[in-house]
């Protein structure tokens, strides 16, 4: 990612640890994060900017937004909720 965007995503896996905060207590913003990132990441992967270490990071931290979808997937399909899509996105 450019150094910028690189930057920006440093900075929120810094301020908002694994399950910890308000950014943290909804599972389809997790899921919505996933699919942001990776769309993100689409346009910038081959960038220069876009180091081998910022592309593990990136995996690491979809890999922990990941983690924070199963829990709540069964409560959202038997509340046949809007957010089903998106954690089955996720």
């Amino acid at each position: 990612m450019p150094p910028s965007s690189g930057k920006k995503f440093t900075e929120f896996e810094e301020q908002n640890p694994v399950n910890c905060g308000p950014n943290w207590a909804s599972a389809q913003e997790a899921a919505m994060r996933i699919l942001t990132w990776t769309m993100v990441y689409q346009v910038f992967k081959d960038s220069p900017a876009t180091t081998v270490e910022r592309k593990k990071t990136h995996v690491h931290c979809a890999l922990q937004h990941a983690a924070r979808i199963p829990p709540t997937l069964a409560y959202a399909v038997r509340r046949k909720t809007t957010t089903t899509f998106l954690k089955r996105s996720g």
